[in-house]
């Protein structure tokens, strides 16, 4: 999967057309390499990772650079980024897992495989996904070994998970798009038919989140309403 991020870009423009929200386009003419992207990450030090199809990119604010364009990859598509707890940055093309530490790009292929490349990194620096056999939940922290996470609970099918580390919680979709918290070991229903991926807002700490041509912001408490067709 493609994460939506082409999707999710028409869906946010068609929304703002007839919204006051201001915004920044880049093309290829402002350095954007492709138009093509897979994956968008913002770390710690604000820098925007950009996932496309055989290279990964950052943006400082002015200038898009590449990283791997000497460097070897085992795929050609980069289909999820995140950072762990060492300011690494982590990313995920089909069954490998890859690692940038400033100066080179290691990797090792995973034992599961990631449903739809799908993975998140906790404020302990530990993965999450989901797995693409059993649709379940699971952890690892080296990225490479994954075991499934003990929850005493009663539980979906999983399609998509993210996480926010100042409220410490992750957020899932079902296959029937449902919405849910998993905090502290609990699931817990927050909403039907809110679609997943969600973007993490760094500076706000907030969950932006689509339904229905409408985007919703999460904060710790409630969700609320931002643009689009209101309900």
């Amino acid at each position: 999967m493609k994460r939506y991020i082409i999707l999710k870009l028409i869906l946010i423009c068609n929304c703002l057309s007839s919204q006051n929200v201001p915004f920044i386009h880049y093309s290829t003419r402002d350095g954007l390499p492709q138009t093509q992207i897979l994956s968008l990450f913002e770390d710690s030090r604000g820098y925007t990772w950009i996932g496309c199809s055989y290279d990964l990119y950052y943006f400082d604010g002015k200038n898009f650079k590449n990283v791997t364009e000497k460097m070897h990859l085992p795929y050609y598509s980069i289909f999820d980024i995140d950072e762990d707890k060492n300011g690494n940055i982590i990313f995920n093309v089909t069954k490998w897992m890859c690692k940038y530490d400033g100066n080179k790009i290691t990797f090792n292929k995973t034992n599961i495989v990631l449903r739809d490349n799908n993975f998140c990194v906790d404020k302990d620096g530990i993965g999450w996904c989901i797995n693409n056999i059993d649709k379940k939940i699971y952890y690892s922290f080296d990225f490479i070994t994954w075991e499934k996470a003990n929850i005493n609970e009663n539980q979906p099918d999983w399609h998509f998970i993210s996480y926010n580390k100042k409220y410490n919680r992750f957020l899932l979709n079902d296959f029937d798009k449902n919405l849910y918290e998993f905090k502290s070991g609990h699931i817990k229903n927050l909403h039907k038919k809110i679609i997943l991926p969600s973007f993490n807002d760094p500076k706000n700490n907030l969950d932006l989140v689509s339904s229905n041509d409408s985007i919703f912001e999460i904060d710790e408490h409630k969700i609320n309403f931002l643009f689009g067709k209101h309900h």
